[in-house]
């Protein structure tokens, strides 16, 4: 019978950092591959037999640099944007759901930014093949993501229906310890007046009792009936702890 192997928690890191660069590897030799069995693929994708975008702006300094700041900020700020959701899915891997859809929309949000920063290289330098390679690539990674989100909506509105009982939930348990305190206050109040009243009645029986040992055990019934109501301020205090501190169990399950 084989028994199963069990892996320690600190060499985990390793083996995601082992898979990654699995990961990378493959991808690097997927995209030289091409290259390799085609040695003429780079000088047709750099190829530069085009006008560039300059003389169709007529060189309009005005145009051209409008145009050229603009798809520099939204390739900049879309490539931003795919490394937070790339450092997000690293960091909560273990934790957060629809990892692979968010992998999808970080590539394409990637790939939307590449196509900016070379439409800012063709308003100089007419790479209009390398261009359409870039948008190919784009193109590609939007059908993916198109094609996976509809996959992950019902799994999305089981989590928000989740979310919704689990508040639910949350506040039916508030409001039960809040009856549950309010019951221990009348219970503490209507105990204490009784008790009250139970030491006078002790005070009154030693006052006229004149046997030494009667009078020691009415005193000493009276001491406790007096104690007695701070011991159930203590207990009463310690079960509002506790109830305070259920919220916070709660979020740690």
């Amino acid at each position: 019978m084989s028994t199963p192997t069990i892996t320690p928690r600190f060499l985990e890191p390793f083996r995601s950092a082992k898979r990654q660069l699995y990961a990378v590897g493959i991808a690097s030799a997927l995209a030289i591959t091409p290259f390799v069995i085609w040695p003429r693929l780079s000088e047709r994708l750099l190829s530069t037999d085009f006008l560039p975008h300059l003389y169709c702006y007529l060189r309009n300094p005005a145009l051209v640099w409008t145009h050229a700041v603009a798809d520099s900020l939204i390739g900049i700020a879309y490539i931003a944007i795919a490394i937070t959701l790339a450092y997000l899915v690293y960091k909560g891997r273990h934790d957060i759901p629809f990892r692979g859809l968010l992998t999808a929309f970080g590539l394409f949000i990637l790939a939307c930014g590449c196509t900016h920063l070379v439409e800012v290289v063709t308003v100089w330098v007419p790479v209009y093949v390398f261009s359409a390679a870039v948008k190919i690539l784009a193109a590609l990674t939007a059908v993916i993501a198109a094609t996976v989100l509809p996959f992950t909506v019902p799994q999305t509105l089981a989590l928000v229906q989740q979310a919704k009982a689990s508040g639910q939930v949350t506040a039916e348990l508030r409001a039960s310890e809040e009856r549950k305190d309010a019951l221990l206050q009348e219970v503490h109040h209507r105990v204490k007046n009784n008790l009250a009243v139970i030491c006078s009645l002790f005070y009154l029986q030693s006052t006229h009792t004149k046997d030494k040992e009667t009078v020691q055990m009415f005193v000493t019934w009276n001491a406790v009936c007096i104690r007695w109501p701070w011991c159930m301020r203590v207990c009463a205090a310690r079960r509002m702890r506790r109830a305070s501190t259920l919220p916070s169990m709660r979020a740690t399950w």
